[in-house]
């Protein structure tokens, strides 16, 4: 009997370790999985903050390409405008010079 009650308390105490440790990994587990949650909502946090720069970005990019191809209209404009008063002044050097050479003879 004593043998047998020796062996009940063993497989008691035995056991009861198995337990524990099985509650001790239960809470490792609960603890990892709970800072992968932590982990995982930093990054959408993160995820969220880069996707707003990109499209933050990205409107930029839009408005200063519609402003670059505004002055490049400007500048398209200015230089039709300076070849026109060009042609305009060889035109009066031209006239001037033949009122010139008629005052001249």
């Amino acid at each position: 009997m004593k043998e047998s009650s020796r062996c009940h308390r063993i497989a008691l105490s035995l056991g009861n370790y198995i337990v524990q440790l099985a509650q001790e990994t239960i809470e490792e587990l609960n603890r990892q999985r709970h800072e992968q949650e932590q982990a995982l909502k930093k990054k959408d946090a993160e995820i969220h903050n880069l996707q707003s720069r990109l499209e933050d970005e990205q409107s930029l990019v839009a408005k200063l390409q519609k402003h670059i191809k505004e002055l490049l209209a400007k500048i398209q404009e200015l230089e039709e405008e300076l070849e026109a008063e060009r042609q305009s002044r060889a035109k009066v050097l031209r006239i001037f010079l033949e009122l010139f050479r008629g005052f001249q003879n």
